[in-house]
């Protein structure tokens, strides 16, 4: 912009343009054209990305991306109800690959019976917490 506005291109035009407002962003981006300072900004002159603060972005406990259509943020921390969901999800999973190797169609009744041992504390715990996802 230094090259299309020379010496009017001053400081305070460059803060005005870094702290320009949502809506004068939103304006640019649906019109390509605003005044900042005086000076007549027009459509290829801005660049304008969106981004998570850093904090979110170096977080661990998050997971972020953004383009100028959409912007996803995923908490990725692993709760103790979540792992129980997969064990739950990863049981319901074999069961059905036992009736594909075993020829059993999907509308044929079958009984599921299970027992646990010590051992597997905590695959039966969340079995019996989501019985009615993986017994459907």
């Amino acid at each position: 912009m230094g090259q299309a506005f020379g010496k009017k291109f001053d400081k305070a035009a460059k803060a005005a343009i870094e702290n320009l407002s949502s809506d004068m962003i939103r304006q640019y981006l649906k019109t390509e054209n605003i005044e900042v300072n005086g000076l007549q900004i027009t459509a290829g002159m801005l660049k304008v990305s969106k981004d998570f603060k850093e904090e979110y972005q170096k977080s661990t406990k998050w997971a972020v991306a953004s383009s100028m259509l959409s912007s996803v943020m995923l908490d990725t921390e692993q709760t103790e109800e979540l792992k129980n969901m997969g064990l739950s999800r990863e049981v319901t999973n074999r069961i059905q690959r036992l009736r594909k190797t075993s020829g059993i169609s999907i509308d044929d009744q079958i009984e599921i019976f299970y027992q646990f041992d010590d051992a597997s504390k905590t695959v039966a715990q969340a079995v019996c917490k989501y019985s009615d996802r993986v017994f459907q």
